[in-house]
């Protein structure tokens, strides 16, 4: 395991603020552990591991993007998100997927959520995505880069399983996380914020 890339994250203010977030979380008692990175290279290349108190698993990537424009289907496939995606929710049925970023992965995003409207009937999804054909092209190349079939509901199972959250890692975005750190915390709120990132650090690979 090398923390070198790690210890260049953590002093980034995306990455090691959202670690620092789920930290805050998991203090506030929402979460059950979190994990940075996994000594098992089957977990693949996710940044984080988030276990909720129904023993559901969540691996979260984040990745910030510097572009000016949003996360595109093949930008993501090229990135690895969407491999990372499908080899942590085809593991485990229980098991979800976030990718975070500071830009919209407006496409995942939209096939998520078209997905999560039928949670009962895949075949409906399915179905839905020839009438919205605004869809159907992001999901052709979801499916191309995964190596699945158009009309399997594999990937409808991986697509109901992912979130696409925004984090922002602005002035806002670092008030809002200080802010949580002084509600649970004493001291200083930044340099709780710090610590707490020195603390996933000194702890990668472990259950926290």
């Amino acid at each position: 395991m090398n923390t070198g890339g790690w210890a260049d994250k953590l002093g980034n203010r995306y990455e090691g603020l959202w670690t620092v977030k789920q930290l805050l979380l998991l203090l506030h008692g929402r979460l059950q552990s979190v994990q940075l990175e996994s000594v098992n290279p089957a977990d693949g290349t996710s940044d984080l591991f988030v276990t909720a108190h129904d023993g559901s698993c969540a691996a979260q990537q984040c990745k910030k993007n510097n572009s000016g424009t949003n996360w595109t289907m093949t930008g993501l496939s090229k990135k690895g998100v969407l491999a990372a995606l499908r080899d942590h929710v085809s593991r485990d049925s229980r098991n979800r997927f976030s990718f975070i970023s500071n830009r919209e992965a407006t496409e995942l995003k939209r096939l998520a959520k078209l997905a999560r409207q039928f949670p009962q009937d895949p075949h409906a999804f399915l179905a839905q995505l020839t009438v919205q054909k605004s869809n159907y092209e992001p999901w052709d190349q979801f499916c191309k880069a995964l190596g699945l079939a158009k009309d399997t509901i594999v990937g409808f199972k991986l697509l109901f399983q992912t979130d696409v959250p925004i984090f922002d890692d602005g002035p806002s975005g670092r008030a809002d996380v200080e802010t949580l750190a002084e509600l649970l915390l004493d001291g200083d709120r930044r340099g709780a914020v710090l610590s707490l990132a020195d603390f996933a650090l000194e702890h990668m690979g472990r259950p926290i």
